[in-house]
C-alpha cells in the first residue's frame, strides 16, 4: 500500500509539474486572443493536494480491508454451512 501511495504522489506531482511548464507559452504574436491558456497550479498548492490525496487513498485502504474481512466473515460462513465439505 505504501508503495501505492508513493506511486501515486509520484503521478499527482509529475502531472503538477506538466501543468505548470506547459502553462507558460510564448507571448503572443497578436494580442487579440481572447482564450487565455490553462491556469497553472501554485507550487505551495503541493503539499496540500498531495496529503488530501494521502488521506483519500487512506480511506479507500481502509474500506478495502473491511471489505475484505466481510468477505472473509461470508466465506467462512458459507463454507461451515455448506454440508458438501
Amino acid at each position: 500500500m505504501q508503495r501505492v501511495i508513493q506511486i501515486s504522489l509520484l503521478l499527482l506531482f509529475a502531472s503538477a509539474c506538466d501543468v505548470v511548464v506547459a502553462a507558460a507559452p510564448p507571448p503572443p504574436a497578436s494580442p487579440t486572443t481572447s482564450n487565455p491558456g490553462p491556469t497553472p497550479i501554485p507550487v505551495a498548492k503541493f503539499p496540500l493536494e498531495a496529503g488530501s490525496t494521502v488521506a483519500v487513498l487512506q480511506e479507500i485502504n481502509a474500506k478495502s480491508s473491511r471489505d475484505q474481512s466481510t468477505a472473509n466473515l461470508i466465506a467462512a460462513s458459507l463454507a461451515s454451512a455448506d454440508p458438501d465439505h
